[in-house]
């Protein structure tokens, strides 16, 4: 995939999860789409860095224009592509089971770092609060990185079939 395309499913990520996403809201909680892209982008194209360049543009902007502290989402958009890269190296990319498993630690090391961030910013968030919030959170963003997934990753060419490699 070229980086414009890959540009454009991020622009048009980040005007649906600040514009319309909160129409599907369970229980007020809403999937973070920007995360799910990072999170599918940084696993499946195996040698590139969209996860880690596009996470951190996007991340920034989201930050400018919606967030109270700016770099309390790039940040943890560069920690989750840097360990996505690491972890492609250890794991099949063409199997969705890796795929959820590197996600769900994904999920919690984003929340884990912007919650951290936002008490040394300043923030009187507490770490039980945002403990009680992520299981939905990353039940819905789960959901959203399988369907990405299943989308995506029909255009990118499979690891060659060897006798090493099942």
């Amino acid at each position: 995939m070229k980086y414009w395309k890959a540009t454009l499913i991020f622009t048009i990520g980040l005007l649906i999860q600040t514009t319309f996403l909160n129409l599907f809201a369970v229980a007020g909680h809403t999937p973070n789409l920007l995360l799910a892209l990072v999170s599918v982008f940084g696993f499946i194209y195996v040698g590139k860095m969209y996860g880690i360049i596009l996470g951190t543009v996007f991340g920034l902007l989201y930050d400018i224009f919606y967030g109270i502290t700016l770099g309390t989402t790039a940040i943890p958009f560069v920690l989750v592509g840097i360990v996505l890269i690491l972890f492609q190296h250890f794991m099949n990319v063409d199997n969705i089971i890796n795929m959820w498993i590197v996600s769900v630690g994904s999920i919690f090391a984003f929340y884990l770092t912007s919650w951290i961030l936002q008490v040394i910013s300043g923030s009187p968030l507490g770490f039980l609060y945002m403990l009680k919030r992520i299981p939905i959170t990353a039940i819905y963003t789960m959901l959203v990185i399988t369907i990405l997934y299943m989308i995506l990753s029909k255009g990118v060419r499979k690891r060659p079939k060897s006798r090493y490699f099942r």
